[in-house]
Formats: C-alpha cells, structure tokens, sequence
C-alpha cells in the first residue's frame, strides 16, 4: 500500500487539487524529485529499501507541493481515515489528541473552543495558532469551522486522512499558523463504496465532583448519510461526494458558583455566592458536498447550530445562540506548457452568530434605564463574512522537478458586523447600539524555490501581509539532505504571526470588555533539526527545535480593585526548546504509532521582576507569589511555566486484528505532565494557602478502547469505551466566571466536565 498524488492547486492532469487518496496497488510510483536527485555516492535501493520506500506517506501541506515526509521542509505526520474510523473520531481536537504527533490538545469549552498545544505554547484562544485546511485551503470562516473544534461540523466520515505539519508555517499559509497546519484531505467518490448510513450513540458518567445523580452525565447522539457517485459530464469525468448529518449534545451538568469582587471564595459557596445548576444543550446539522470535474473542483457547505446553556461568552447559564453558515470554495487549475501549473481559487464564508447573554446579576439600574426592567438580557449579534481570491502559478524551469518555483497572492476581507444590544427579559423591549462595522483587508504575496542537487534539496520561502492591524514578513529556510541509506536530515528555520482578531481589537462591551487600539500581531520564530529513518514498514522521526513566541495576547483586567473588565493585550513573551520523538509502524496484523514529545515553554520576564513594585506587575498581569514560587533566573531573565502547557506528552496507540472476519481490536491513549492552570499567572486565588490543589494540573492520562467488525452483510458495528483521568481536587472553593464555571472543584477559566468513563455505540449500513 502507498500513498499516490492526486496533485495540488496548481491540477495535475484531471486529478483532484490538493488530495491525496490511499489506494491498492502492486506497482511502485515514479520517484520523487527528491529521490531522483539522491546522492549518487548512496548504493541503489534493494526490496527493503523500496518497501520502506512504498510505506512512506506523502504530504503537501508543508509547501504546497507533493513529496514525502522525509522529505517535506518541516516535521510532518499523517493519521489514516482508517485510524478515524477505528477510534471513532469525532473531530480534528480527538484526531490530534488520540493519534496525533507534536502537538497535545484537549477540550477547552466545549461550546466554542478546543485547546492545542506545542513546541512550549498552548493556545486556548478558538483554535486560532493553527491553521486547519480543507484539501489544503483554509476553507473556515468562523472560529468553529475552520479549526474543527465542534463535532457536529466535520464530515469525519468523508476524510481520507489528516496530514499535520508541526511548527509555524506561515509562509504558505500567513494567519494563524504559528503552532502547525493540520491538512483534512476528503476522499472522492472513487473511494467509497455506495451510499451510507451511520447511528452514533454515547453517554458517559458525570465529571463534575458535586454532580448530584448520573443524570449529571453527558449524552450525545449522531446521525449521517454519505456517499459518491462518478459519472462523465462533457467528456470530463464528474466525482462528487457528499455528506449530511445532525448531531445533538447534553453536555455535562455542573454547579456554576460566581465569584462577587473581591470577596473570599474560601468561605462556603452557597452562602456567599450566587449559583445556578447548568446543562449545556446543543443541536447542530450540516451539509457538505465536494465534487470535481476536469479542471474545477469545488466545495460546498451549509450549516447551522442553535443550543442552550453557558452561551458563547462569558453568561449564565440561561443564554442561547443561534448561528447559521454558509460557504462555497471553488477551483480552477491548468498547465502552461509543458513547465507550469495555473491554479486560481475563489471562496466566500457567511458565518452568522446570534447570542442572548443571560445575566446572573442582572443590574437594575442598567435595565431599567435601557428597557425599562428589572431584568433583562444582553444581545449579541456577530456577522462575519470573508471573500478570498487566491492565484498560485508554478514553474518547473528545467522540466525535470530539479528547480521548482512557485509564487502566489492572496487578497481577502475579514469582515465582521457587531451588534450588541440589551431586551427585557419577557422580550417586549429591546435597546440595540449602533453596529461596529469593521471590514478588514488583508492582502499577502509569497514566493517560493525548491532547488534539488545531489547534496541535498533547498526550500527557500518569503511571504509578507499587509492587513488594517498591521503587517509581517514571514521567511523559512530549509536544507535536506539524505545522510544514510533510507535516512535523511533536516535543517529548517521557520516563522508565524497571527493578526489580533476583531472581537480582540474593536469589541466594546459594558462591564465586561473593552476596545484596544494598540494591539499588535503575535510571532514567532522557530528553529529545528530533523532526523529521519525509514525502514521495512517503520519510520521514525527525532525533531530537535528551539522557539521564540513573541506579544501573546491574553485578557487582562483593567478595571480598579474589586471590579472587572477585559482588554486584551500583547501581555507574553515564551521561549521553548524541545524533542519530538515518533515511531510508527505495522507488523502482520499489528499496527502501531508512538509519539514523545519533551516541549516545556517559558515565559520570560526581565531579571529584575522580582524587585518590580505592585502596580508594575498589576500593568504585567503577574503574581509576586508566582514568581516567588515558580521563577528561575537565568541569562539575566525570570522564567515561568507557560499556562496550561505540560513538559510532556506521550500519545500511543495500537490496533490489532483478530483474524478474517473477527473483530479488530485498538487501544489508543494520551497522557499529560503536570501543568499550570489557564491564567494562573495573574489569578490571586490560585496561590491562597488554603487551596489544597495550587496551581497545578496533576497528571492526566486519556485512553480509548475500541472494538469493531461486520456484523452482517453490509452492516458494521463498532463500540468505543473512553476513560478519563480528571485532575479533581475536592477540597478547592468553586468560585469564578461563567466561561469557566470550575467544574471538577478547580478554579479558574477552565474546561467543561469531561465523563470519567463513556461509553459509544456506532452502526453503519452501506446501502
């Protein structure tokens, strides 16, 4: 088995742009230029070499280009839809969590948000360090699309595998790729066998430590219909594939207790807090079609979500949202001659959200003066649209892949309407302010040349954005060079930014958050060296990296003592340097993937921040205990645990076949170094003597059994078991914000509750 090309946005032949499908096949594939430029001094392949070679994945995500993993300028690694389907994942978070490599990730709001993790930095901010593609275009325009942190929005049943590129890369793909690229390939309508139907069911048992009953616990419920047909429209063959499917959520219930200013949350929550017993509740559906015909491929999608519960933003537990979406995605791709390849891609995303905020301390004066009652309702309304022209052009200048050159431009709008508002709470009255209407263009132009030679192969990258915030120049340089017989070494320096978001620059609510002005992009720089070794049907890969994250933006407090009010601000600095360790492999009916990583992240403060006085680590968001407890001097610089980030991870898994037509057996796991808790820098609370728990995450591990095999003609059954470890701390007071309403006894902005055990249930009938 292999991994053959379909080609990239530029068309090669007839074939799909940017996909590369798993097929059959006894024939080896023509060599890649990289291999056909390997160092003569090296002895000719021998059948161990060619099955190494054969068994090797091939990515294009790293440079736009088709070539393998050996050989791509980054470190890069595939998950198989085989694997998807083996430990019924249900999103990108699960896909990086359970099979993943070089990054770690977890469930940061289930209503929103996903958490990732790597190279010493973990992002909590709606998956926006990484940049998530759709056969290889960023193809999201809203925050839960485009990253694959809701469930429901995925057609998981129609990838064909997952590429991930670790480390920035936004020389190809600007915004937002500063912690990796993580590639959703689709598969055609080749690949699949007839229509089908699938039924998911789970529930699993309460995660919360005062949950009253079982009720408590999370259930869930999937149902989907996919498939393809091929046909021949106007001599050119017609592929189109498509997927439609609703899920409903009631997430975990649990005791939101708020903290009031600034008093003791030590003393017994019930008495001196306000609380309120929340159940997240969440319908979604959704319908994605991809189809290709000659030189257009096109993708297609229509959406919507509605739910009760916490709400979007900080709320209680009353709000609700309403938010439909809308995108199309289109490609045309041609040859010029007999050098080059022409690709232009358009694509537009309508993603609407429509949120009333629920307070659980309704201001009487604020109500009365704007609807004339006691209580009433925030209104949030949040359109964002983003237009996106795209034209790449490739030229091979000696027709023989040996100097490749590719350049491109993108111009988009990243537009956004914000209407806020204020209704009565029966909703005969209702106050809206005049819309913040802030369209943003951003307009890039990058370029590229790979240059193979018998020493080696040279990628050389520039890129430089000019958007309404600001502006970034993004290099990357990298040299291979196949060292050994089936090895290879890595040389690459690489850079990311990310623009601040809208809602970070211009959103303007009341009491809770506030414009700021002078907000600049994020950064970040990154240096690796890469060993690589291939052999029969194994691999590994040793990434060695150091990084440097520059103007992280966090939400600060800015309001005096006792009150409470946001702006976000380039507040952090982090260096990080590392080891990513992967093996994986098969063996008769054995297959497995091992992936160590050792990527603690610091954050830096000037030597002296120790002797700094009150209001200057108010202004820094720092906690003197913080660095009392957790600093260490060096190089003339205070370093402090990254939030929420462990110093290791280790994600495994194994699967194994019983025999022709017996189950299949998988088992997958991940597992976290103790970390600090989200915003634990700033948080006074954390560092109270009477909290038993401190700032501490203490080891988690999550794993997945699976089970799965024909049950009948045509009809699959597959059964999932998941276990949790979850960090519980019984002892600690359950006070704090809505968003993080400090389940499991913790405190601070925090993940919801997670089922201890759960249980899945999956049939699938091909029709």
């Amino acid at each position: 088995m292999f991994l053959g090309v379909e080609g990239l946005d530029a068309g090669v032949d007839e074939l799909d742009a940017g996909v590369v499908e798993t097929v059959e096949t006894a024939e080896a594939p023509a060599p890649t230029p990289a291999e056909s430029y390997a160092p003569a001094e090296l002895p000719p392949l021998d059948d161990s070499d060619l099955t190494a070679l054969l068994a090797e994945p091939v990515v294009a995500a790293a440079s736009r280009t088709a070539e393998t993993t050996q050989d791509a300028p980054a470190t890069t690694w595939s998950i198989s839809g085989t694997d998807l389907k083996r430990y019924g994942i249900q999103s990108v978070e699960e896909a990086i969590r359970y099979l993943g490599h070089g990054m770690t990730s977890h469930e940061y709001d289930g209503r929103q948000s996903v958490a990732f993790g790597a190279r010493g930095y973990n992002s909590d901010q709606l998956g926006l360090h990484v940049a998530v593609l759709i056969d290889g275009n960023q193809a999201g325009g809203s925050a839960k699309t485009g990253r694959g942190s809701q469930q429901w929005l995925l057609p998981i049943e129609l990838v064909d595998h997952i590429d991930i590129v670790i480390g920035p890369g936004s020389v190809m793909y600007g915004n937002s790729a500063m912690l990796g690229i993580i590639n959703v390939v689709m598969r055609s309508a080749s690949s699949l066998d007839g229509t089908h139907l699938l039924v998911q069911g789970s529930a699993g048992t309460p995660g919360d430590t005062w949950a009253k009953d079982l009720s408590w616990g999370e259930v869930w419920g999937k149902a989907a219909a996919y498939g393809g047909t091929l046909s021949t429209l106007g001599g050119e063959r017609l592929d189109v594939t498509w997927h439609l499917q609703a899920r409903w959520d009631r997430q975990q219930g649990r005791r939101m207790v708020h903290r009031i200013g600034d008093r003791d949350p030590f003393v017994f929550p019930e008495t001196e807090f306000p609380a309120e017993n929340v159940f997240n509740r969440d319908f979604g559906a959704r319908l994605f079609a991809r189809a290709t015909w000659g030189k257009w491929r096109a993708l297609a999608w229509a959406a919507v979500t509605t739910g009760t519960g916490t709400g979007p933003i900080d709320a209680g537990g009353g709000s609700s949202y309403f938010e439909p979406e809308y995108g199309l995605d289109v490609t045309w791709a041609s040859q010029v001659g007999s050098r080059g390849d022409l690709s232009l891609r358009v694509y537009g995303v309508v993603f609407d959200s429509r949120a009333n905020l629920a307070q659980w301390r309704p201001t009487v004066a604020k109500c009365q003066a704007a609807v004339g009652t006691d209580d009433c309702y925030d209104t949030l309304s949040y359109l964002n649209f983003k237009p996106y022209i795209e034209p790449i052009f490739s030229w091979d200048w000696l027709n023989d892949g040996s100097n490749v050159s590719t350049v491109g431009a993108q111009l988009f709008i990243d537009g956004s309407v914000i209407t806020q508002g204020v209704v009565s709470s029966d909703g005969t009255a209702k106050k809206s302010d005049p819309p913040i209407v802030a369209p943003l263009p951003t307009a890039a132009v990058y370029g590229q040349h790979v240059w193979r030679a018998s020493f080696g192969t040279f990628n050389l990258g520039l890129r430089y954005d000019l958007g309404f915030i600001g502006q970034a120049i993004s290099p990357r340089l990298a040299f291979t060079r196949p060292a050994w017989r089936n090895g290879t070494v890595k040389i690459i320096f690489s850079t990311g930014f990310r623009q601040p978001t809208i809602t970070e620059r211009f959103l303007e609510i009341p009491d809770f958050v506030t414009v700021n002005p002078n907000i600049q992009p994020e950064r970040v720089y990154s240096g690796e060296v890469v060993l690589g070794h291939r052999f029969s049907q194994q691999s590994l890969q040793l990434s060695m990296y150091a990084a440097y994250w520059e103007g992280l933006i966090n939400g600060a407090n800015v309001a005096p003592p006792g009150k409470f009010l946001t702006q976000f601000q380039n507040l952090r600095n982090v260096w990080s340097a590392g080891v990513n360790l992967g093996w994986r492999g098969e063996a008769g009916p054995f297959d497995w993937s091992v992936s160590l990583n050792y990527a603690p992240g610091r954050v830096r403060l000037p030597g002296d921040a120790a002797q700094w006085t009150d209001q200057q680590l108010n202004e820094a968001q720092i906690q003197r205990e913080a660095i009392r407890r957790y600093g260490t001097s060096a190089l003339n610089s205070v370093f402090l645990p990254a939030d929420s980030m462990p110093d290791f991870y280790g994600i495994a898994h194994v699967s194994y076949s019983l025999g022709t037509g017996l189950p299949r057996l998988s088992l997958a796991a991940n597992v976290n170094s103790p970390r600090m808790r989200s915003y634990y820098l700033r948080d006074d609370v954390l560092f109270d003597p009477r909290l038993v728990g401190g700032p501490e995450y203490p080891w988690t591990a999550d794993v997945r059994l699976a089970i799965s095999g024909v049950v009948a003609d045509r009809v699959g059954l597959s059964l999932y078991g998941t276990f949790r470890t979850l960090g519980t701390n019984a002892e600690s007071p359950r006070a704090g914000a809505g968003q993080g309403p400090l389940p499991n006894g913790t405190i601070g902005p925090l993940s919801n509750p997670q089922a201890p055990v759960s249980v899945m249930a999956e049939v699938n009938i091909r029709l």
